[in-house]
């Protein structure tokens, strides 16, 4: 199995739980709240898929999907009682704020090192939207994370030869391209306590 396939599988997974709920409920919603630990499973799986020696990037990706993972909805509710967030809510929201910078910082560095192969305009390209991303997100402004995002993904998707973080690019850009929509039909509020 290569490592585009993979995420390609959780991209069809996703969308047939997207389905179940559009069936059962009547609204095509996304199940955003295991977005971030399927990230974090996906690029493991990925990284095992390829049997080759981890590279900085690939621990770059690691880190980043485990940061994400650990500030998940679905996980924090998993570990910590709601008694637990009420008593202690100011000092967990201060550490998850911590540790969302530091996934934004790691989602950068490897954006960036992912880059380093690709030849000077796609580089461009992919730089210039890593840097809007990540401005976006330590912003807490979704609204504006899409046309960075597709600049990004745009910039990987024209390289002749790609990289084998393409799949993780993929399963990335499809993550926040199904929220960004979602939220822009269904309302923000909508789905940012899911993510």
């Amino acid at each position: 199995m290569t490592s585009e396939r993979i995420p390609q599988i959780a991209i069809a997974t996703a969308l047939v739980f997207g389905v179940i709920i559009f069936l059962e409920s009547g609204k095509f919603i996304m199940p955003f709240g295991l977005f971030k630990p399927a990230l974090f499973i996906c690029a493991v799986i990925i990284l095992i898929a390829e049997k080759k020696k981890l590279q900085i990037v690939d621990w770059l990706l690691v880190g980043w999907t485990a940061v994400l993972a650990a500030t998940a909805t679905f996980t924090l509710q998993f570990f910590f009682s709601e008694e637990t967030a009420e008593k202690h809510g100011e000092l967990m929201l201060t550490v998850l704020s911590f540790l969302q910078i530091i996934g934004f910082s790691l989602l950068f560095l490897w954006q960036i090192a992912v880059s380093k192969t690709s030849s000077f305009f796609t580089k461009s390209l992919q730089i210039v939207g890593a840097a809007g991303m990540f401005a976006a997100l330590l912003l807490n402004s979704y609204f504006w994370l899409l046309a960075p995002t597709v600049l990004w993904f745009l910039g990987l998707a024209i390289e002749k030869k790609r990289s084998s973080n393409y799949g993780m690019a993929l399963l990335l850009f499809f993550v926040i391209v199904t929220c960004w929509v979602s939220g822009y039909f269904f309302g923000m509020e909508s789905i940012a306590g899911q993510l």
